[in-house]
């Protein structure tokens, strides 16, 4: 007897067989305008693709392009400035290595040590004029002022109008570096000129503020690296006697000097 049995009945087996012939049924009426709707899918999602594939090649070629101008523009205005200071040509193969404008961080400490005494006199007997000029506040000045804008104390100056002047990158450069690096046409920079006979790659990129006080920028950077580290500071590295607007201001600023020590540093 089947009487409590699981099995399903003999009508319900036959009602099986008829949902099942009428699905396939179905499908036989159906499939042609789904395989239609299914092949504009896959050729519509493939023609995106494609499209999208081609618009970033496209995009690629453009930017590359860009870049050999921006890079030949560059390269054409630094030569120019280059021949305009060494009308000879005999340029030193180093001015168009920016990734060897290196020096260690022992130069760095002792270029302060030689030059803090100095730096410090000066500003005591100088202040800021709202121009930027250094003004004298002794009579007969003893101080070279290398490439600063100087002058002396007038009479209808106010003590209140004019600013301590403190040592900062500016003064640094104005006084020590640019005289320093005025030689064959300036066209090499503090850290390449000190290390021309053995160029030095650097490690580390620098970024620091111009106005911030030397000595604790020296004191900042000697705490946190060894003294044989490698640095690249902008102040040190750049030739300063030339239009540093055009190092930076010529095609993309991935091509510029700056990007170039980046690269080079793996800090």
């Amino acid at each position: 007897s089947c009487e409590g049995s699981d099995m399903p009945s003999v009508e319900g087996r036959d009602d099986d067989a008829m949902q099942v012939q009428s699905w396939r049924e179905s499908w036989r009426k159906f499939w042609p305008l789904a395989f239609v709707l299914g092949s504009v899918a896959i050729l519509t999602s493939a023609g995106g693709l494609l499209a999208l594939l081609c618009s970033r090649k496209k995009r690629a070629r453009t930017t590359t392009a860009r870049k050999l101008q921006s890079q030949t523009s560059f390269n054409q205005a630094w030569d120019a400035e280059l021949g305009r200071k060494v009308p000879s040509g005999n340029v030193d193969p180093l001015a168009r290595l920016p990734t060897h404008w290196g020096m260690t961080v022992e130069q760095l400490e002792l270029f302060h040590a030689i030059h803090h005494e100095r730096l410090q006199s000066y500003c005591r007997e100088h202040r800021l004029a709202a121009d930027k000029t250094h003004v004298c506040m002794e009579p007969a000045c003893r101080h070279k002022h290398g490439a600063a804008k100087y002058r002396a104390l007038n009479d209808s100056d106010s003590l209140t109008d004019l600013d301590e002047l403190h040592p900062t990158m500016h003064v640094v450069v104005d006084l020590i570096i640019k005289p320093f690096t005025d030689i064959d046409g300036g066209v090499l920079g503090y850290a390449p000129l000190l290390n021309k006979a053995n160029p030095l790659k650097p490690t580390v990129f620098v970024s620091h503020c111009w106005g911030e006080k030397f000595p604790d920028f020296v004191r900042t950077v000697t705490n946190h690296l060894p003294r044989d580290t490698v640095v690249w500071i902008c102040s040190f590295a750049l030739p300063q006697n030339l239009d540093i607007n055009l190092l930076i201001g010529q095609g993309e600023l991935c091509e510029s000097p700056f990007h170039q020590a980046l690269l080079q540093a793996s800090q």
